[in-house]
């Protein structure tokens, strides 16, 4: 089992009840998990789908871009809220085509990222099944 420095990859600020007070800070995304082999970054809003392609679309790409341009490891974004707006589900997954920059260090790209959104009940069923992003040498 892989551990996790959970204040590490937390890039908001928490209140005594580890509530979030504020977003991330600049090109941060919320939380960045480190692992041995892949870096995930996780994006949450609380924004309806109406709302979303103004205000979450920029930022998930951008966090995304810059995190996968600073590190030599593959990184996998996922995006979850209430409901997701079928629009931004689209572009999340046609970044994957893109060359795209760093938003400070224009002079660096990435081919692609990778970015996945889900629902918050769809992201519960899937912990609750235990479904991670290994295969299963059963199914291979």
């Amino acid at each position: 089992m892989e551990i996790l420095n959970v204040r590490k990859s937390l890039n908001l600020t928490l209140d005594g009840d580890l509530l979030p007070l504020s977003h991330a800070a600049g090109n941060q995304g919320d939380i960045e998990l480190e692992y041995p082999d892949k870096k995930v970054l996780l994006e949450a809003t609380l924004m309806d789908s109406s709302t979303q392609k103004r205000g979450e679309l920029e930022p998930v790409i951008r966090h995304t871009t810059n995190l996968a341009v600073e590190n030599s490891c593959p990184v996998q974004s996922i995006f979850f809220a209430n409901e997701i707006d079928n629009n931004v589900s689209n572009i999340f997954r046609a970044m994957s085509y893109v060359q795209l920059h760093h938003s400070r260090k224009n002079y660096r790209s990435v081919s692609g990222i990778n970015i996945f959104s889900f629902t918050i009940e769809e992201l519960s069923k899937m912990i609750s099944k235990n479904i991670t992003d290994k295969k299963n040498s059963k199914n291979n």
